[in-house]
């Protein structure tokens, strides 16, 4: 066993030094990158656009100056006159610079005067260089101007054709988001949206007057490119142009069928490694088995023991939040809508949040009470979990409402889910990230091993895919984005390589997919309490055939609520929990959980309360992936703009 694991150490190590000594040499010259990009754009009545772009530069070593330039002409001939840029400005936040004279640059080049800036019309292009000082930091530079006649009316329909970030720049660009925004009262005059650029760009139309268009990364020598059409007679200011709104829609047709041939020759390339991989996995079967034959000794699950001789609890086990108690239940770190509503009801338990009910039904048909959340201030501190719930509710607009006593803003449960599907980029990331702070929690509290791969077998495993798929990708991934062919070598060497190389990444692959799969499992602490939670989720489904009292605590009724929310028990079953509390309890829970009337409690109603959160979040996990928006394709390069940029 450990000359085994010797020799295949031994074997890694070996692959992973002739993989650096394959690589050139590391520069150590200064360097930058851009990490983000946001660019706005408005439309005014007229057809004259105002641009502000902003990029975040990472500076590493000493740098004085960034330029960028802007190009007159489009690279396309549906258009009369050239762009003309107007109001050009630099700025770094609330500080602007000084705009000097374009006819000193060599001197101004020499002096490189920070706070200032110059600005060159070249004749097919503009030329803007800035100087600033920086030595490993980040900066924030915004350039703004104005496009006069940005808007080409054709024969029957008014188009923007722009690039937002053109192909000319030196390095790759993060996180590009755009955002067209068109006056309120003409957005009903757009008319369709496209984006061009790298096949992973997303165009969509969020709101009636606003386009965005968003790019996660862009290399050299690529650009993001939007299309908008609008309504005939929409702006005034605008230039000439020649093609009718059926020869646009066609070209944009022919963009996306070339993209689409281009993703099929893609499919094909990959079908045939495909088969190479498998002729490669065969002949690493005993490394494989090797890894399955390990994990089954070492890597199963604990079993979940009796919490008692009657597997039953009658107390929640601990106070443990509820997105933790399921993670434990389950092992797995995406939650499911349960745990956030669980969580939105600790909120209400513990006071940070109020539940309110309009006095009587709405609705035009189908009529019911609305319910709403009202935020409270409180002097204790929410947990971190309940924290990350209470920032993602505060995104939400509150507002008033005339059917309940309450002054104070509220937010309704029956808007939620609307005002995410308007909008659902940050659910989109929060949900995940709820998940993830959960599980970073139940890992640290002891109840999850989390998948650090710790094992020397999967550690080295993980190693062994990394430096062999970065030898692969570094080998092949230049030919392929080049269209050349994949295999510069004689069918014997190339059969080697393919064999060497893909075996070996498809061995670390797969080694590194199981200890990644199966690495995470409970700790004897989580399968411990694992049993005990499903033992109380016992007792709650079972408490009015074996309890002989109703439940005369508060405390003790919201948590059952809470905990039997998130562990699966049905609202049928929490509705008929029998309960029996005194006045003074009754009163609080009335004006805590909204429900009742004229003092009363009524634990039905509190309960319909409960339900309507959990059908605004379970509608909001749906919203949160959903949108009116479209990808980018691969063709188009004739917009206006675009240009390039770099720094020194």
């Amino acid at each position: 066993m450990r000359v085994t694991r010797w020799l295949i150490t031994l074997f890694v190590c070996c692959v992973a030094g002739l993989t650096l000594l394959a690589l050139p040499p590391p520069l150590f010259a200064k360097s930058y990158d851009i990490s983000e990009v946001s660019i706005s754009a408005q439309l005014d009545d007229s057809g004259v656009m105002s641009v502000s772009e902003e990029r975040t530069y990472h500076f590493d070593g000493n740098f004085s100056f960034v330029y960028q330039y802007i190009p007159k002409e489009s690279n396309y001939s549906g258009r009369s006159k050239t762009y003309q840029i107007e109001n050009i400005q630099l700025c770094e936040g609330t500080t602007c610079y000084q705009e000097l004279p374009g006819a000193r640059a060599s001197e101004l080049d020499v002096l490189r005067e920070p706070g200032t800036f110059y600005v060159i019309d070249g004749g097919d292009e503009y030329y803007v260089r800035w100087f600033y000082r920086a030595q490993d930091e980040e900066r924030r530079f915004t350039l703004s101007y104005d496009v006069v006649g940005a808007v080409t009316a054709h024969q029957d329909v008014q188009e923007l054709y722009w690039q937002w970030v053109g192909g000319g720049w030196e390095v790759p660009q993060n996180n590009i988001s755009v955002r067209l925004r068109v006056p309120e009262q003409l957005s009903s005059a757009v008319m369709q949206a496209w984006s061009h650029g790298p096949l992973d760009g997303v165009v969509a139309r969020p709101e009636d007057e606003l386009v965005t268009f968003t790019t996660p990364f862009l290399p050299p020598g690529e650009f993001v490119e939007g299309r908008v059409l609008f309504a005939p007679k929409t702006f005034t200011n605008t230039a000439s142009g020649t093609l009718s709104e059926s020869e646009i829609r066609a070209e944009e047709q022919r963009f996306q069928d070339e993209t689409q041939r281009q993703q099929q020759a893609s499919y094909t390339q990959q079908l045939f490694f495909s088969m190479l991989f498998f002729g490669a996995l065969v002949i690493q079967m005993a490394l494989i088995w090797k890894t399955i034959t390990h994990f089954w000794k070492t890597g199963k699950e604990v079993p979940l023991p009796a919490a008692n001789l009657a597997d039953r609890l009658w107390e929640p086990p601990s106070d443990l939040e509820p997105a933790i108690v399921e993670q434990v239940i389950r092992i797995s770190q995406n939650l499911t809508p349960k745990a956030f509503t669980a969580t939105v009801l600790t909120l209400v338990r513990d006071g940070f949040v109020r539940v309110h009910r309009s006095a009587k039904k709405t609705g035009t048909i189908f009529k019911n009470y609305e319910y709403f959340l009202e935020f409270v201030t409180r002097e204790n501190d929410p947990s971190e979990l309940q924290q990350s719930v209470l920032s993602f509710l505060h995104t939400v607009p509150l507002k008033k409402s005339a059917h309940v006593e309450s002054t104070a803003p509220l937010l309704s449960l029956k808007e939620l889910p609307k005002y995410i599907k308007k909008d659902p980029k940050y659910a989109s990331a929060f949900f995940p990230g709820f998940g993830m702070l959960s599980h970073r929690q139940a890992v640290a509290q002891g109840f999850l091993t989390g998948s650090s791969l710790k094992d020397g077998w999967y550690a080295g495993l993980l190693i062994f895919s990394i430096f062999s798929v970065a030898f692969f990708t570094s080998l092949f991934a230049d030919r392929l984005e080049q269209e050349l062919p994949i295999m510069p070598f004689s069918l014997e060497v190339s059969v080697i390589a393919l064999f060497g190389l893909v075996g070996l990444a498809v061995c670390g692959i797969i080694t590194a997919s199981l200890a990644l799969a199966f690495a995470e499992k409970r700790t004897k602490k989580g399968a411990e309490t694992a049993a005990e939670w499903l033992a109380f989720k016992k007792h709650i489904e079972e408490y009015r055939v074996t309890a002989d009292a109703p439940i005369d605590s508060l405390v003790m009724w919201e948590n059952y609520l809470v905990y039997g929310t998130v562990l699966g028990v049905s609202e049928q079953v929490l509705k008929d929990l029998p309960v029996q509390f005194s006045s003074t309890q009754a009163e609080r829970a009335q004006a805590t959980w909204g429900s009742g009337s004229g003092g009363s409690f009524h634990s039905l109603a509190a309960l319909d309360g409960i339900s309507s959160i959990s059908a605004a979040t379970t509608a909001s996990y749906g919203a949160s992936s959903t949108g009116s928006s479209g990808g980018s394709s691969g063709g188009g390069g004739g917009g206006g703009g675009g240009g390039g940029g770099g720094a020194g």
